[in-house]
């Protein structure tokens, strides 16, 4: 086998298990909203936003880990995988809170979390310069990247729109979540190409 079937093989493996992990995370998301919670203040409906919360975290962070490897350096990779952990929380919450603010102010955290993610799961000292680079390197190509993050994100936000008129609990969250969670990959996967 040569260098690049086995590359292409772990590639396909990688994307597999991303897959996976999208799915799990809709059916954890789907399973959130079976029996219509309502939403309020009590302990049970915190739960189940907190529960919600890490399941887009983890999927979030393995996602990228998977989609952006650390090189095959013989040194401990923990603290890069718990920077990336970190970043990830921080990409979430703040989507989560401009989600809730006002719901397309969740595309702009996304965006720049398709940007910064990968230098950090990367294992990058500082993953913004890096970010920032790719559009000094690359600036016509990550403009396009930019304009196709947002329109898939947009498209994405408007099938989860569609999908609360025509479908709705547990199937219309998995849907919904699917949907999220291929956008950014997609997303995360076109901008680590541009790198």
């Amino acid at each position: 086998m040569t260098d690049t079937t086995i590359a292409d093989r772990s590639r396909l493996g990688r994307w597999m298990l991303v897959v996976l992990l999208i799915v799990a995370n809709a059916a954890v998301q789907a399973l959130l909203v079976d029996g219509d919670p309502i939403p309020g203040v009590s302990w049970w409906f915190v739960v189940l936003v907190l529960a919600s919360f890490a399941a887009v975290t983890v999927t979030v962070w393995l996602g990228c880990a998977l989609l952006e490897p650390l090189p095959g350096v013989r040194t401990d990779r923990r603290p890069a995988r718990l920077r990336l952990l970190a970043w990830s929380t921080g990409a979430v919450v703040v989507a989560a809170i401009g989600g809730v603010i006002v719901p397309a102010l969740a595309l702009l955290p996304a965006l720049l979390a398709a940007f910064v993610l990968p230098p950090v799961a990367a294992g990058e000292k500082a993953p913004v310069r890096q970010a920032a680079s790719v559009f000094r390197r690359h600036p016509v190509r990550a403009v396009i990247t930019v304009i196709g993050g947002v329109v898939l994100l947009v498209l994405s936000w408007l099938a989860a729109l569609l999908l609360g008129f025509f479908i709705t609990g547990w199937l219309a969250a998995a849907v919904t979540w699917v949907c999220f969670g291929f956008a950014g990959a997609l997303l995360v996967s076109a901008v680590r190409a541009l790198r």
